[in-house]
């Protein structure tokens, strides 16, 4: 399938979830424009992002922990 036929999934029934994911800053565009959840905010600081899914369902996205110095 690829990205011109694809057709957006309805996330439904999640009450609250907490990804890691490898890079944060691609995560984000997919999250909000791929899988059509709402944008709610970031913190660069805590390496987090924060989605709304269906019903307002809090979900966050939290980037890998910095390396060690």
């Amino acid at each position: 399938m690829s990205a011109d036929n694809a057709t957006t999934p309805q996330i439904e029934g999640i009450y609250e979830t907490h990804l890691t994911v490898a890079d944060l800053k691609t995560s984000i565009p997919f999250y909000r424009d791929i899988l059509g959840l709402e944008f709610a905010a970031e913190f660069p600081e805590r390496r987090i992002a924060f989605f709304w899914a269906a019903r307002r369902t809090p979900c966050s996205a939290s980037g890998k922990p910095a390396p060690a110095p």
